[in-house]
């Protein structure tokens, strides 16, 4: 199964409408996109209009700026990812975050989300490093970044931090 990430539009409908709500009911998920399900779908559009400001942060609240994907299968979304393009090494949360549909974990497609947005970081934003926080308790993505071949750099507080060196790894691939 191959995935592509779409950036997260002011159009985008009650499909992804759907999506949110059902991602927003997961447990012990670091990248749940909001605490609970939306009462309404007009707090589904507010949320698509903050997400979208966030893209260039938001400077009065300490919001770095954040880049909101969908993770598409086909063209169905099946997850959520966020890119974001300026953060301290040792802040809680990193560089990237990700959830899928429960269905989806456990495929690798995990792997294919952090490496297309690492690509993004480096040749987009000139990123060198990527940060990505893990909870103790989720095995499933310790396995994942051990796979990749991602680095702990530090455990602290119940999370592992690791770190990756963007030019090491995607150094032929590196737009000049």
């Amino acid at each position: 199964m191959n995935i592509w990430l779409k950036k997260i539009d002011i159009n985008d409908g009650l499909e992804y409408y759907n999506l949110i709500n059902t991602l927003s009911s997961y447990e012990n998920v670091f990248a749940k996109p909001i605490p609970e399900p939306f009462s309404c779908y007009e707090d589904f559009e507010d949320f698509k209009k903050v997400r979208l400001i966030m893209e260039y942060g938001i400077k009065e609240n300490n919001i770095v700026p954040t880049i909101t994907y969908w993770v598409m299968l086909k063209n169905k979304p099946i997850g959520y990812a966020i890119l974001r393009h300026r953060i301290p090494e040792n802040k809680i949360g990193g560089n990237i975050g990700i959830c899928l549909l429960s269905e989806y974990q456990g495929k690798e497609l995990g792997k294919q989300v952090i490496e297309q947005l690492s690509l993004i970081a480096l040749n987009e934003y000139g990123l060198d490093n990527i940060y990505i926080t893990v909870k103790k308790e989720n095995i499933r993505c310790q396995k994942l970044m051990d796979k990749i071949g991602i680095d702990t750099f530090k455990e602290e507080k119940g999370y592992i931090f690791y770190r990756d060196d963007l030019n090491i790894r995607y150094e032929e691939e590196k737009i000049k």
